[in-house]
């Protein structure tokens, strides 16, 4: 907290004044940068959206839905695809951080006119691994809508015993989002269990498995699990904000419900349950 606090108000200073800079906007994009979006990767500066390639370098384009790219090390820079648009700072760290895993998701409308996506794999002695899944929208982000609070009292223990919501993933799916609709009270809580399922692989790396995600959009919250490969994954989903977004900021934010994102291993299948957890309710009320 202590260095990105530091890093962000040395990046107020305008660079002509030295001074913090005066204009507000500004300075609230950069606390956002910091504070809410930091990829570990600084912005590009005002004005240089475009990066400029070498037309010499090697490159090969991909046209597969599903692929997998690894080396030991790589002696020169590559070049998979081609584009002259930075999307950088859309990149997300992975936890462990210190497994060096980065993640990029867009839509391929964000393209534009541009016809190719660039990945940029630079020189380096360590090995270097990459995967790309493109996928349908409507396949990948889905929604499903949790009981209320009353709902689950006159369903105990049933709930509890047969999972509130189940979902099998078949191979090569490296990605998937649930949306939790009905998740906004803090009463609620959950345990979203993710086992693996007719793992391929024998030897995987250390950092090599799944990573789970919730996020809540309306107060910035964020939790994960890192599970290792062939191994189950657990993660609490429960709030500690009550939904209230005012209309005005509803668009905002993807569909402005709580859900779940999946980083998956395609070596293996996956099945996630929703599992009510009544132990966790009960400390959600004496946390309020």
């Amino acid at each position: 907290m202590v260095l990105t606090t530091v890093h962000a108000l040395f990046d107020i200073v305008d660079k002509k004044t030295l001074q913090p800079a005066t204009d507000a906007d500004q300075r609230m994009k950069v606390f956002r940068h910091y504070f809410l979006d930091y990829n570990g990767i600084e912005p590009i500066p005002s004005g240089e959206k475009y990066i400029k390639l070498d037309a010499t370098l090697p490159w090969e384009v991909r046209k597969e839905k599903t692929w997998h790219f690894t080396s030991s090390k790589l002696p020169d820079l590559n070049i998979l695809l081609l584009d002259c648009v930075s999307f950088s700072s859309q990149l997300r760290w992975l936890p462990p951080r210190y497994s060096n895993r980065q993640v990029l998701r867009m839509s391929l409308n964000d393209l534009g006119e541009n016809t190719h996506i660039v990945i940029f794999l630079p020189k380096r002695a360590s090995t270097v691994e990459l995967m790309v899944d493109k996928y349908s929208m409507d396949a990948r982000h889905l929604v499903y809508t949790l009981p209320g609070v009353y709902d689950s009292v006159i369903s105990f223990p049933f709930s509890i015993i047969d999972g509130t919501a189940m979902l099998h993933i078949r191979n090569n799916s490296v990605f998937y989002s649930l949306h939790l609709a009905g998740l906004g009270s803090p009463l609620s809580a959950y345990s979203a269990v993710v086992t693996p399922k007719h793992c391929s692989k024998t030897n995987p790396g250390m950092y090599e498995g799944s990573v789970i995600r919730l996020n809540v959009p309306w107060s910035h919250e964020d939790a994960y699990h890192f599970a290792k490969y062939g191994e189950v994954g657990m993660l609490p989903v429960k709030l500690q904000t009550p939904r209230q977004l005012p209309a005005s900021e509803q668009q905002q934010y993807e569909h402005s419900e709580a859900h779940l994102e999946m980083y998956l291993h395609p070596g293996c299948q996956y099945q996630l349950r929703l599992v009510m957890s009544p132990g966790s309710s009960i400390g959600q009320v004496i946390n309020l």
